[in-house]
């Protein structure tokens, strides 16, 4: 959506091939961050979902 492109260029500094769970979590949390400065709309929670091969976890609450 629009807020991609607030996002785009951030996702790919944060990358490496060694990205794992903890930077994953630090690069969403710097994405909330600049939404939040950036974004016209004021998003208060967002829904944040953790896909293994274990199955599907909501940790939003490590987010809002």
């Amino acid at each position: 959506g629009y807020a991609s492109y607030f996002l785009y260029g951030l996702m790919d500094s944060c990358y490496s091939k060694d990205f794992n769970l903890s930077d994953g979590k630090e690069t969403i949390k710097k994405c909330i961050k600049e939404l939040k400065t950036r974004f016209l709309i004021n998003l208060v929670n967002f829904d944040v979902k953790l896909i293994t091969s274990d199955g599907v976890n909501d940790i939003s609450h490590e987010f809002n």
